[in-house]
């Protein structure tokens, strides 16, 4: 993914650190403790990149790369297994280098975020998307 354009949290300056909360400690809820925040520039670019790269769930294959919302995490893993069920699409993907697995069910309407073979071609044409080009730091 590309680097947004941000700006400085107004809220603690740019510092990360607020007032101080029992649980969360320190941390600025306004920026998550990065001291940055995204643009609307940036928000529009990462719109803009996330309609490229989404597609229907029914069109995943085994291979294509996935960014999911795990109970436990979120982030990009690769699909292993794709079956197609009475109750939906289970797409089986990779979770620890132990050889962990879990399972996802989609709905036949679900998209998902996902980066395949050609992601050259989904790139040269984002390349000449002027909200996608006036969100990133080049």
């Amino acid at each position: 993914m590309p680097n947004y354009k941000t700006y400085t949290c107004g809220r603690c300056n740019g510092s990360g650190h607020y007032s101080i909360c029992e649980e969360y400690g320190t941390v600025c809820f306004g920026c998550g403790g990065d001291g940055r925040k995204i643009s609307k520039a940036g928000w529009a670019a990462s719109d803009a990149w996330d309609a490229a790269h989404t597609v229907k769930a029914d069109t995943l294959v085994e291979g294509d790369r996935i960014f999911a919302d795990f109970p436990f995490a979120r982030g990009w893993a690769n699909v292993t297994q794709v079956e197609v069920r009475k109750d939906g699409l289970r797409v089986t993907v990779p979770v620890s280098r132990n050889g962990g697995y879990t399972e996802l069910l989609y709905n036949e309407d679900a998209t998902v975020v996902v980066k395949r073979a050609d992601e050259d071609e989904v790139m040269a044409r984002l390349a000449t998307n002027p909200v996608y080009l006036k969100g990133i730091v080049k």
